[in-house]
């Protein structure tokens, strides 16, 4: 059996974006085809690194479903994101979104 993570953008108990949705469940049937015994949790991602720890610890993968390009992602987006990205777990991103204002300044990173 293989576990896998998937940090999404739809959060069930807010925006309930039809389109973030569309994204986690494509992303969960995509890999399910591919891949049997496949076992998912979806997780917020701007939950508490106390509350997905294990879960992300422990899974074989993650996938960030359309990652979230803000800025400040590790402070107000993507909470636990370096504890994602310093785990060692396998990581990609499956599609990514932004509302960068990229016109007004040439380093959109600030």
């Amino acid at each position: 059996m293989k576990r896998f993570v998937i940090i999404s953008t739809y959060p069930a108990h807010g925006s309930k974006n039809i389109g973030d949705q569309l994204i986690t469940s494509c992303l969960q049937n995509l890999v399910s085809d591919a891949i049997s015994d496949a076992q998912f949790d979806v997780i917020w991602r701007a939950d508490y690194w106390e509350n997905v720890k294990k879960t992300v610890l422990e899974a074989d993968h993650v996938f960030f479903a359309c990652l979230a390009l803000r800025q400040r992602m590790s402070e107000n987006i993507y909470p636990y994101l370096q504890q994602v990205l310093d785990s060692g777990v396998p990581f990609s991103v499956v599609a990514a979104g932004t509302d960068l204002e990229v016109e007004k300044n040439d380093n959109i990173y600030e």
